[in-house]
């Protein structure tokens, strides 16, 4: 509905109301898509800036929005938002390849296999929007060390994703200055293998911690268990392998075979 008003309102794009109203773009369109819940003084000004008719019925949506939010997380929300402002991004991960990261066959295999119906061109804008976010010059320095589980363990168990999925990252690599990946090999020198975590840091707010574990997610609180995750992170960077080492496991990955991506646009609903 608050698509159809701005529709009604004569904007065509959302790059008039960006312009207009200072919302970023990916907010924007993340409301659109129903990603994220607009809180009361973001809906405010959207509906101020409208003028929409039915105004009180889209509030009493987003009223009972709130209420219910099966299948939206606040806090992963939160966590991308922060991202963009962070002065740094650390990001650990044991079986996944993280978001901003992963290639457009690994998103769209993820799509079909949870059997979500998805618009192609929306799917493309927020991944595009990702990588835009990496190759900033004054984004945050942005840390990855991932076991080498992550590259090999495919959505769906598509093996030939592997080496498409290894490209795309050495061209981030290529691409994104502030943009780095460490391995860790299955013979590293660590404890045990923790959760999926990420740890923001800067742009004038306090440190926050987001651990993932499956389609769901938490922000870890409290000093003490930031700090637990901050010791983590340095054991696991210190016995991955170092940042070139790691270029070179990805490049024999890159060897596989991949399959067009054209084959996958069928799925889109």
């Amino acid at each position: 509905m608050l698509r159809e008003a701005r529709l009604t309102a004569g904007f065509a794009s959302h790059a008039r109301v960006v312009e207009k109203i200072g919302f970023s773009q990916p907010t924007l369109s993340r409301i659109e898509r129903g990603r994220k819940i607009p809180s009361e003084s973001e809906l405010c000004t959207l509906l101020t800036f409208y003028c929409p008719v039915n105004r009180a019925e889209i509030e009493d949506l987003a009223v009972r929005a709130r209420e219910d939010t099966p299948g939206l997380d606040p806090d992963f929300q939160t966590l991308r938002e922060r991202e963009k402002v962070a002065d740094r991004v650390r990001k650990f991960t044991s079986e996944r390849i993280p978001t901003a990261l992963q290639c457009g066959r690994y998103i769209l295999k993820q799509y079909e296999l949870a059997g979500i119906p998805y618009d192609l061109n929306e799917v493309v804008y927020d991944h595009e929007s990702l990588a835009a976010d990496l190759k900033r010059e004054q984004g945050p320095l942005f840390e990855v060390v991932a076991s080498l589980s992550s590259f090999l363990r495919m959505p769906g168990g598509d093996l030939g994703v592997v080496g498409e999925q290894a490209i795309h990252i050495l061209g981030l690599l290529d691409t994104a200055p502030r943009l780095s990946l460490r391995v860790l090999m299955y013979e590293a020198n660590v404890p045990y293998i923790d959760t999926d975590f990420t740890i923001v840091t800067g742009g004038g707010q306090p440190d926050m911690v987001y651990a993932q574990s499956g389609q769901d997610g938490f922000t870890i609180a409290g000093k003490t268990k930031i700090q637990e995750r901050e010791r983590y992170w340095d054991v696991v960077q210190t016995a991955a392998l170092s940042v070139e080492e790691s270029r070179v496991v990805l490049q024999k990955l890159a060897e596989r075979e991949p399959v067009p991506l054209a084959g996958w646009f069928s799925i889109a609903k």
